[in-house]
Order: structure tokens, then C-alpha cells, then sequence
């Protein structure tokens, strides 16, 4: 057989990755049968990940075309954070944006509009929202629905006008020539509330605007802070 080639590669590791497949050398599909046939297993070699790591770094992962995400960047949103802007983005080239913020809200307004909101370049874009909220605040269980207007598109919220733990995953269709669509899933803990008080909101929404070009997105408290950790990711497909 042939020495394996594989471009990018250090001449240690392809030295170390055709080391390891030289037994195939010596073995015909013959003698693989009858590897079965003797009860054996199927492994021919055994090639361990640090062999071959370069395969998951430059310039092969971010070559690899069937990826269904590509990881844009990882913020630390430290405690006391009342918003966070995203620059250098492109939403007509990008197609789809996929966020997932975990960490703390800290209470402003007590109500229901103290909200974490993500902003098309910083829009105030009074985004109309349909949600579902399943709660349970320590007694009772209990299920409703709701429609009304945000300056952004919601993220997660503080719940029973108190400070949160949350986690949430919001999913936004940023090209142009399309109304753009927002489907968030969110949870909330309240230890003030209860113990194991907590909330589950499904969030979709839409901005009516089909023709100005997303170059940025602000994370934004309407109220109070935030602190944690955010991940955007670009969706392919």
C-alpha cells in the first residue's frame, strides 16, 4: 500500500499516522475475512486522536464544508453588564444566527418587561412576540400565552420580579428579501421566588424589515444586568 498523503499534515505526524496504518500492508481483503471468520474484531489498527490531531485544527476544520455550524465567538459578560455589541457581521452572507447565553439577570423592574433583548444593529425595532410560559413557582403548576411588542427580539427575562439563573437559545433568520423570524427557548430559576421556582418561555417573533442588512447585533438589558457567558454561532444550510 501506498504511503498515505494528507496535505497539511506535519512530517511527524504523517510518519506517525502511516506507521500506524502499515499493517494494511501485509493484509488482503482475504485475510481481513477471515478475521470474522475466526471471531476476531473488526479493528485492523489502532490510531489514537493525538496522532492525528491536525486533522481538527487549521486548515482543516475550518475547510470542512458540511459543518452545520461555524463558531463566530465566545463572550465573558462579566457581572454589572447592561449590554454587549457584535460587530463585523454580515447577515446577508451569513444567512442564520444561532445564540446561547447562559448565566444570571439581576433585577431592574419588577414586572414583565425586564427583558434581555438581542437588537439588530442596535435597533429599537418593536418586534411583535408570541410566547408560551410554563411555570411552576413553588406550589403550582401552570400554563399560558401572550402577545406583545419588544424593542428587540427576547432572549430570556427575569421572572416574578426577581433576579434569575437562566439559560437560553435563540435561533434568528438574518438575510434580507425576508421578513426576519426569531425562535427563542428559555429557562429561568428564581431561588427568590421558591426554591425550585422556575419558567420555561418558547419566544418567536419577527421584524417586519426586509431590506436593511444586519452588521451587528446588541445583547441589551431593558433593565437591571447580566453576567455569563454568550456563544454565536453562524447556521449553515
Amino acid at each position: 500500500m501506498p504511503r498515505l498523503y494528507l496535505p497539511g499534515l506535519t512530517v511527524a505526524k504523517h510518519n506517525a499516522l502511516n506507521h500506524a496504518i502499515a499493517p494494511l500492508n501485509s493484509q488482503t481483503i482475504g485475510s481481513h475475512a477471515s478475521r470474522h471468520a475466526a471471531g476476531g474484531s473488526d479493528a485492523v489498527f489502532p490510531v489514537s486522536r493525538t496522532n492525528i490531531s491536525d486533522l481538527f485544527n487549521s486548515p482543516f476544520w475550518s475547510n470542512i464544508p458540511d459543518k452545520p455550524l461555524d463558531l463566530i465567538n465566545i463572550w465573558s459578560i462579566p457581572s454589572g453588564t447592561t449590554s454587549l455589541t457584535i460587530n463585523g457581521l454580515n447577515g446577508d452572507a451569513d444567512k442564520k444566527y444561532l445564540l446561547m447565553f447562559y448565566g444570571t439577570l439581576t433585577v431592574g423592574t419588577v414586572g414583565y418587561d425586564d427583558f434581555l433583548l438581542v437588537q439588530p444593529n442596535g435597533l429599537n425595532i418593536s418586534a411583535d412576540h408570541l410566547a408560551t410560559e410554563t411555570l411552576y413557582d413553588g406550589t403550582s403548576a401552570a400554563t399560558s400565552a401572550w402577545h406583545f411588542s419588544a424593542a428587540g427580539f427576547i432572549l430570556t427575562m427575569v421572572a416574578w420580579g426577581q433576579s434569575v439563573n437562566t439559560a437560553a437559545v435563540g435561533i434568528l433568520h438574518a438575510a434580507t428579501g425576508y421578513v426576519r423570524q426569531w425562535q427563542c427557548l428559555n429557562h429561568k430559576h428564581a431561588p427568590g421566588k421558591a426554591a425550585n421556582a422556575h419558567v420555561v418561555h418558547n419566544v418567536g417573533s419577527f421584524w417586519s424589515d426586509t431590506t436593511t442588512n444586519i452588521t451587528s447585533l446588541v445583547l441589551a438589558r431593558t433593565a437591571g444586568t447580566m453576567a455569563g457567558t454568550l456563544a454565536l454561532y453562524r447556521v449553515k444550510g
